[in-house]
């Protein structure tokens, strides 16, 4: 059975997106969401795939790896969740500037709330070396 571990954005044609959602509603599938009608999608096709020969994986470990071998990046919430915690830190170090210069900085939307934290800002740590890009 498939499990949902990876999460991805795509840009694809409507059309086909709208095909695809008539087939499986017409035969008595209705996804509930856009992303449960890609998994749909996905799920329907790796079967087809993999009868005509496509490998199977057996390990979601074992497909991330084939996907980063094959230039795909890291596709999957872990490894999505270290960026996170790089913004994090860019605000930190931002914050610690700023009281260095002894004025106040909240780490809002660089680590998730309300800032005051500018691009001219990030651009000034970024030139003074501060904060490398």
């Amino acid at each position: 059975m498939s499990e949902k571990t990876a999460v991805l954005e795509a840009r694809v044609d409507m059309r086909d997106l709208a095909s695809c959602a008539n087939f499986f509603i017409t035969s008595g599938q209705r996804p509930k969401t856009k992303s449960e009608l890609v998994y749909m999608i996905l799920t329907s096709f790796s079967i087809t795939a993999q009868k005509q020969g496509a490998r199977e994986f057996q390990s979601t470990e074992e497909a991330m790896g084939y996907m980063e071998e094959q230039g795909f990046g890291p596709v999957n919430r872990i490894k999505r969740e270290g960026r996170r915690a790089n913004i994090k830190t860019l605000g930190e170090v931002i914050a610690s500037e700023r009281s260095l210069e002894g004025s106040t900085m909240e780490l809002g939307q660089i680590a998730g709330g309300n800032t005051t934290e500018t691009v001219e800002d990030l651009m000034r740590l970024i030139k003074t070396g501060v904060v490398k890009p």
